[in-house]
């Protein structure tokens, strides 16, 4: 999946943990798992405001090239994560769980509320949605209502991966790891569903 606005303190270089290349994990690559309690950073210093000014000013935009852009490089992530997690069960001895580690939004098809299954150091099965960009991690980006609902659903084991400053270069990747629910960080819905219906013969009269 790829690309709204967090805090920056989420963006600090804290964050970073893991840095690759050419999509090739190497036995370099930091496997400990950090995660990032999402609590952390909902505070009164947050930059994330729950009202906000709307600006109505037209703008054209690219709207089918933007969307294959954003796929190219949601997929990009979604496979890089697939091999990061394989890697971290290895480096935990766990390799007994690396063949249940499932590419779900491609195996399966979109509309799980997550893209990857995979476990932690306790075999726990974990299910995480990768949200990728090419900027940085306060990049704003998008979460479905499925994905909302499942993280509340699974919400201990639910894992938001934010791979961000990609490098198109080099292949790299930083990411940084959130734990739990999304509720917080969903503060600003774009789309609705509406439904109506034609007046009936009594409503016309």
């Amino acid at each position: 999946s790829s690309d709204r606005d967090w805090s920056s303190d989420v963006c600090s270089s804290d964050l970073i943990y893991a840095v690759t290349r050419h999509l090739d994990i190497k036995d370099s690559l930091v496997s400990k798992e950090i995660v990032f309690p999402i609590a952390l950073y909902i505070n009164e210093n947050s930059i994330i405001k729950t009202e906000r000014k709307k600006n109505f000013r037209p703008k054209l935009i690219d709207r089918i090239g933007k969307q294959n852009q954003n796929k190219i490089i949601g997929d990009l992530g979604e496979h890089w994560v697939v091999k990061y997690e394989k890697k971290k069960l290895n480096d935990l001895g766990l390799n007994h769980l690396i063949k249940k580690v499932k590419h779900t939004s491609v195996e399966k098809g979109d509309g799980a509320g997550y893209d990857i299954k995979s476990f932690d150091n306790s075999e726990n099965e974990i299910f995480i949605e990768v949200k990728t960009t090419r900027g940085k991690c306060s990049t704003p980006f998008y979460i479905t209502n499925t994905e909302l609902m499942f993280s509340i659903k699974e919400n201990g084991n639910y894992r938001l991966y934010r791979l961000y400053n990609y490098d198109s270069k080099n292949e790299n990747f930083e990411i940084g790891i959130f734990k739990g629910d999304l509720t917080e960080l969903c503060y600003a819905p774009e789309t609705y569903i509406v439904r109506v219906s034609t007046p009936t013969q009594r409503d016309r009269i």
